[in-house]
């Protein structure tokens, strides 16, 4: 029977005096610890993925509107978050559902400070308002209704319900 050539490990403990059969236990034992760690490695991989997926998805379709007061015919908010840029379009609030539009501008993806949004309609301090969010087709530099749909999250309009003071 012919001698096995010894493994790679065996061959660099060698000189050193240590017998092949513990090389080949420390061989053993260093496979192992690398297919634990690497578990660990992929198992982290995945847990931070999932963090960042979950994340996105929770935060990519809110609308956020702060400070919402009437000035003249224009209802002015001090700060707006947008998930994508596109129209902004503010509904007379009919029963928390969204109304009648009354005006709308564009908005920037993120946060878009003092927006001014020239007002069709007669609003009451106290008044509920929702604003929408609408794709920009782009086939005018006006909201068109029928060619701008609203921006929908699991089917529903990404929207936001505001009192004016």
């Amino acid at each position: 029977m012919a001698a096995r050539e010894p493994s790679g490990l065996a061959r660099v403990l060698a000189p050193w005096g240590v017998p092949p059969v513990i090389s080949s236990m420390l061989f053993g034992l260093c496979k192992q610890e690398e297919r634990a760690v690497t578990k660990v490695i992929h198992a982290v991989c995945l847990s931070i993925s999932l963090i960042l997926l979950f994340t996105n998805v929770a935060q990519s379709q809110t609308l956020k509107a702060e400070n919402a007061q009437l000035q003249d015919k224009f209802l002015v908010i001090k700060s707006v978050e947008t998930p994508a840029a596109g129209w902004l379009v503010v509904h007379k609030s009919s029963g928390g559902k969204p109304g009648d539009i009354i005006g709308s501008m564009t908005v920037v993806s993120g946060t878009n400070s003092e927006v001014e949004i020239l007002l069709a309609a007669a609003l009451k301090p106290g008044a509920g308002v929702i604003l929408m969010l609408h794709e920009n087709s782009g086939a005018s530099d006006k909201f068109d209704a029928a060619k701008d749909k609203p921006i929908m999250e699991g089917g529903k309009p990404v929207m936001a319900e505001v009192k004016v003071k």
